[in-house]
């Protein structure tokens, strides 16, 4: 009896993982406009190597797209249990005319040289006053 509660409890909780896994897919399809309003769902190809979910495929722009509902949907697949880093399905780019700044510290280095004089770069020279 022990061991088919051990037995049980095993199955169960490799049946969650696999379910877990499927529940992302189907999850990111409800937020995905081309998966949610199709006839189809996406779940997990867990018998391919990586593991991917059906459907749904991350475009050049970071959007994602249902490939069986939209023929400019093309990309790389979404690996099971991916998370996006943008919205689903949307994508927003700001245009600026601005350039960013950036500042960049320097460090002179104190290391001997033993090229010529003429090869070297000046050196700084501090005077004193009297």
């Amino acid at each position: 009896m022990r061991s088919f509660i051990l037995s049980l409890s095993t199955f169960v909780a490799a049946l969650s993982l696999v379910f877990a896994t499927e529940d992302a897919c189907a999850q990111m399809c409800s937020y995905v406009e081309g998966c949610a309003k199709s006839k189809y769902d996406s779940y997990c190809k867990t018998w391919q190597s990586p593991s991917v979910c059906f459907g749904l495929i991350k475009k050049s722009d970071g959007s994602i797209c249902f490939e069986p509902t939209d023929a400019d949907c093309v990309g790389e697949s979404i690996a099971c249990g991916e998370q996006p880093t943008a919205v689903p399905g949307t994508s927003t780019m700001e245009s600026t005319t601005e350039v960013p700044v950036t500042t960049t510290a320097s460090v002179q280095s104190s290391v001997a040289s033993t090229s010529s004089a003429d090869e070297t770069s000046p050196a700084l020279e501090t005077t004193q006053s009297e």
